[in-house]
């Protein structure tokens, strides 16, 4: 990012200290997203955020901060073969 202004999340909300919102799909990832909070009434009256990061969950190299897919798929036939086993030991002792 460079210091680029991407959208208005909301022209004006009551201070109240608190405000929740979606964030936008099609954002590419980054580890340096702001939000700029300002004054309606007053734009040079602003403040903003530390960094934060947004990153997307779409895509074929998406992953999911700390799991591997591997291990996922691995833990997901484990627990199959298991359920499989068990349902034939079922079958034999009926």
């Amino acid at each position: 990012m460079d210091g680029t202004f991407i959208a208005i999340i909301n022209p004006s909300t009551p201070n109240d200290g608190a405000f929740s919102w979606q964030v936008s799909f099609g954002l590419i990832s980054s580890d340096l997203y702001q939000i700029r909070i300002s004054d309606a009434e007053y734009p040079g009256t602003f403040d903003d955020s530390e960094y934060f990061e947004i990153y997307s969950l779409v895509g074929p190299t998406s992953e999911i901060p700390g799991y591997s897919p591997l291990l996922l798929l691995l833990f997901t036939v484990g627990i199959s073969v298991i359920l499989l086993k068990k349902k034939a030991n079922l079958k034999i002792n009926n």
